[in-house]
């Protein structure tokens, strides 16, 4: 006979769930979420109403009429915000 205290705990017996037990997740492994009650078309629409794309804000430049978002420097002639910030190739033509 083993001295240690442990031999006695950990036995090799086979333990047979009853009752509640047969269904718990500890049981069945890892379970998942699952909604109770299906989403209503309503609540559907209030959720996803927020979900449209706006088109981008595009602007027109001054001096070569090229439409650009706001707020950058016009690719083609290198104007903004009222003056030439870069230079560009085709400022000079």
């Amino acid at each position: 006979m083993s001295t240690h205290f442990y031999d006695e705990e950990f036995s090799t017996q086979t333990v047979i769930p009853s009752g509640n037990q047969l269904h718990s997740p500890v049981q069945r492994g890892t379970s998942m979420a699952v909604p109770k009650r299906k989403h209503s078309n309503s609540r559907t629409g209030k959720r996803r109403s927020h979900d449209a794309l706006t088109p981008k804000q595009l602007t027109f430049c001054p001096k070569c009429s090229g439409a650009l978002p706001t707020h950058v420097i016009c690719p083609t002639c290198g104007y903004y915000m009222g003056r030439t910030v870069v230079e560009s190739d085709e400022a000079g033509s």
